[in-house]
């Protein structure tokens, strides 16, 4: 009876050894994703094609050392599209950008504040709809074609003026109006949109109904 008790105590144990180092593996792999997608971001890797893209909201809050830039005020590892200039603070030296691209497949935009140092810190991520823009991503190049044109200049309709002031920024996907394609223009045809805000620092989706963004191209129709 005592021989039989102690077996099941040691299949016990052995179970139980077994279940805990299931976890450390589960643990184990779950840093080393977060670590792919890290490393991606700075350009020592490529992202695998097996990670969900909402793991990529989890890079915001890296912090990227001055050291590892190529380029200056950028993020190292993404494809880029487009970048702008929000703010800058001329007591501290700090601004914030907008950085448009691809982390490996998935075309992002980033909200990124850059300190006087040139440090910078990722503040928000936003997965961006893939089959509604018109730049697409083939190997290692951009190709554009017909689809929503990603704006940093959105307005309330009819306005003549952004009455955002300094305190926001209204980013949008936008189609030019009919018979606009070749002009430069505010189009009512915007997808989606989202307004930075400079205080909170932070990224929010707003609706695009009472919006125009500008919409960029050679010549003029304003």
């Amino acid at each position: 009876m005592n021989g039989g008790g102690m077996g099941k105590r040691r299949s016990k144990e052995m179970k139980g050894s077994e279940m805990m180092r299931m976890r450390v593996v589960l643990i184990n792999v779950t840093k080393l994703t977060l670590l792919a997608l890290v490393m991606a971001l700075f350009g020592q890797q490529s992202l695998a094609k097996d990670v969900d893209v909402n793991d990529i909201h989890g890079l915001v809050g890296t912090k990227i050392e001055p050291e590892k830039a190529a380029t200056p005020g950028k993020v190292p590892g993404m494809k880029y599209v487009d970048s702008g200039m929000f703010a800058k603070d001329l007591t501290t030296g700090e601004s914030l950008s907008v950085h448009v691209g691809f982390i490996r497949e998935v075309p992002v935009f980033s909200l990124v504040q850059t300190s006087a140092d040139s440090t910078r810190l990722i503040l928000d991520i936003e997965i961006l709809p893939t089959q509604e823009l018109e730049w697409k991503l083939k190997g290692d190049k951009v190709v554009y074609v017909s689809g929503y044109r990603f704006s940093m200049n959105c307005r309330e309709h009819k306005n003549k003026r952004n009455k955002n002031g300094a305190a926001s920024w209204v980013l949008g996907l936008v189609k030019p109006e009919i018979g606009k394609k070749d002009c430069s223009h505010f189009s009512s045809r915007v997808l989606k949109a989202w307004r930075v805000d400079k205080k909170d620092k932070n990224v929010n989706s707003v609706l695009p109904d009472n919006l125009q963004c500008e919409y960029l191209s050679m010549d003029s129709c304003y």
